[in-house]
This record gives structure tokens, C-alpha cells and sequence, in this order.
């Protein structure tokens, strides 16, 4: 699915088999080599500190499932993931030359990507500026 709306990513969720998406669903999309595009085209306002963004559910390659939660705090952006993916790219705009730091993975700055490995299961991302 390569969608930036909360309807979009609750009716792929649906066709795809069910995944069930929270109020401010995670964008998600997934590249024919089975990476996890995650985030991408996402609001700034929507990443706001004691607010999370996530979906649960969705179906992935080989018959997996995967939940997705964002959430932030004043200066940084943690993603968990739970479930199976192969690597997963990180991207929301608010990263875009705005990452101070990030506790694992490879960071873009250009495009505002963290590339994660497969065995990646949460990373924090602290930004220069909120």
C-alpha cells in the first residue's frame, strides 16, 4: 500500500485480510522485495508528543503480520514493531535533515529515512529541532 491517509490504510488493511487500524492509522507500504515503507507522508501535526499513530494486524509477505505504533515525545520519534518483516525504512517528513540521532539502523537525512535491519524491533529517533 503506498498511501498517506487513514482511510487508504484501513481499506488496504481490510482487503489485504483484516489488519485493524487505530483512529491516526500508520501508512504503510511494502516494495516487491519485501521491505516495510513505514510512515512515509505522514502530517508533522500528527506526530505530536503523547499522541501514538499505529495499526495492528497487517498482513505481509509469506502469510506474516506486522503491528506498527509510532509514537514521540518533546524531541524524538520511537517506532515499535511487532511481527515479522524483512528490513524496514522509517520515513516521515518530519525527519527530513532533522535527525539528530538514531538508535539503530543507517540514517538518510536527505530523504528522512532510518534503514532498519530485520532484527530491528524499535528505534528512537532524536531530532535537532521539534
Amino acid at each position: 500500500m503506498a498511501s498517506s491517509t487513514v482511510a487508504d490504510a484501513r481499506q488496504q488493511a481490510n482487503r489485504m485480510g483484516g489488519g485493524d487500524a487505530d483512529a491516526d492509522a500508520v501508512p504503510v507500504a511494502q516494495a516487491a522485495d519485501g521491505t516495510l515503507i513505514v510512515g512515509r507522508g505522514i502530517p508533522n501535526d500528527w506526530v505530536t508528543p503523547g499522541k501514538a499513530i499505529s495499526v495492528t494486524n497487517v498482513p505481509t509477505t509469506n502469510r506474516n503480520r506486522i503491528s506498527i505504533r509510532i509514537s514521540a515525545s518533546e524531541r524524538s520519534v520511537t517506532l515499535t514493531l511487532i511481527g515479522s518483516a524483512r528490513s524496514v525504512l522509517f520515513q516521515l517528513p518530519l525527519f527530513v535533515d532533522n535527525i539528530a540521532t538514531s538508535s539503530a539502523g543507517s540514517v538518510v537525512q536527505a530523504t528522512g529515512t532510518i534503514a532498519l535491519s530485520a532484527q530491528v524491533r524499535t528505534v528512537t529517533v532524536l531530532l535537532r529541532h521539534s
